[in-house]
């Protein structure tokens, strides 16, 4: 009888070791390729934390505000309805232009562009963790494009995306509006004629 209760503690005793080592990594997630032993997370080089969510690169807002020189900028303009010779479409590259990326006061997540040849400024909400490689997206706002193109384009519109990646920002946009063609034509069109303009991928290095 002795025996057959030692034997039956003994079996409980094991038991509720193996239950207990199993229960110390049920609930943890180890992220970014991190794995569970005895409750704690063992992290692959390059991440720390509790659950390896943190890269060891991680960057602040304030790592990614200054400014950024583009050796060019590509843009593509389309106007609806078109005007023969006048208004049908461009393209343009610009040389040489400096964006200045700021913390948007208003989004602690957010950041502020100022895009210098066009006199625009946009804002873009980081998205997930801040890293060396940054996602961000540009929501669609109003802007105003005073600049080379005039103040004739109206109740004006840009979104897109991009990101950064060490000393590199990246974003591709699409400007929406309208120009009042007899501020162009000084009265021979009568109309007001849409607007869209696209940059892609356009790359700067941080000054």
């Amino acid at each position: 009888m002795k025996k057959q209760i030692i034997l039956i503690f003994t079996a409980l005793l094991s038991l509720g070791t193996i239950q207990s080592c199993k229960d110390a990594c049920g609930e943890i997630t180890c992220l970014n390729g991190g794995t569970c032993d005895d409750g704690t997370c063992q992290c692959p080089e390059g991440f720390s934390g509790e659950t390896c969510e943190l890269a060891n690169n991680s960057m602040t807002i304030d790592d990614l505000t200054g400014s950024y020189l583009f050796d060019t900028i590509e843009t593509r303009c389309v106007f609806t309805p078109s005007i023969p010779g006048f208004l049908e479409n461009f393209d343009e590259t610009a040389t040489q232009v400096v964006i200045i990326v700021e913390a948007d006061p208003n989004n602690s997540n957010g950041l502020m562009f100022t895009d210098t040849i066009n006199d625009l400024t946009f804002t873009a909400e980081i998205q997930g963790a801040i890293s060396d490689s940054t996602n961000y997206i540009i929501p669609n706002q109003p802007v105003t494009l005073p600049g080379q193109y005039g103040a004739f384009v109206q109740d004006g519109e840009i979104s897109g995306s991009g990101y950064v990646a060490g000393s590199n920002v990246v974003y591709s946009a699409t400007l929406t509006g309208s120009i009042d063609a007899d501020s162009l034509s000084g009265g021979i069109f009568n109309q007001v004629i849409d607007v869209q303009c696209n940059q892609t991928q356009v790359s700067g290095v941080k000054l």
